[in-house]
């Protein structure tokens, strides 16, 4: 099942908290399942998150062994277990990598959660689970010019039966 796609460039992200709660956008172009949707998802079932990015030259994802993601009475406050891939946490320190938001608040224009002070979502033009430093916060896709994917995996599973 796949959460979030950033391909085309046609749609922005700098939306509302109800824009990311219910979701926008059209796969397979850019688009954002919605917060309630993937917090319905990862309460009822244990997942992992894999996030792809690619460009011209390189391939490169993290997957995380677990995700899941509170409701909006808990402002959508996201959990992520270890990581393995080829998108090292500390190669790439200026990438906060998921590890780094793990049990943050989402935050968006109009509903800022992040401990920083100053929206991080406004200084960067989208909701995200933002950490305190705007350099460590900064989600993957805003590094490079980059077709990114996030999505689930059953754990354990083959390639075959993953939900994408």
């Amino acid at each position: 099942m796949t959460l979030d796609g950033r391909a085309k460039g046609d749609i922005g992200f700098d939306k509302t908290w109800s824009e990311y709660k219910n979701g926008f956008g059209v796969p397979p172009g850019d688009f954002w399942l919605g917060n309630d949707a993937i917090h319905a998802l990862t309460t009822k079932n244990a997942y992992e998150l894999r996030i792809d990015l690619r460009n011209r030259r390189k391939y490169l994802f993290a997957q995380y062994s677990l995700f899941k993601v509170e409701d909006e009475k808990n402002s959508y406050r996201l959990h992520v277990g270890s990581s393995s891939g080829t998108l090292h946490e500390s190669k790439y320190g200026h990438i906060s990598g998921m590890l780094y938001n793990d049990r943050r608040k989402f935050s968006t224009k109009d509903r800022d959660n992040d401990p920083f002070s100053g929206s991080c979502s406004t200084l960067l033009h989208g909701g995200w689970w933002y950490g305190t430093r705007k350099d460590k916060a900064t989600p993957y896709h805003q590094h490079y010019n980059v077709v990114m994917k996030a999505f689930l995996v059953v754990p354990n599973a083959s390639p075959y039966h993953r939900k994408r």
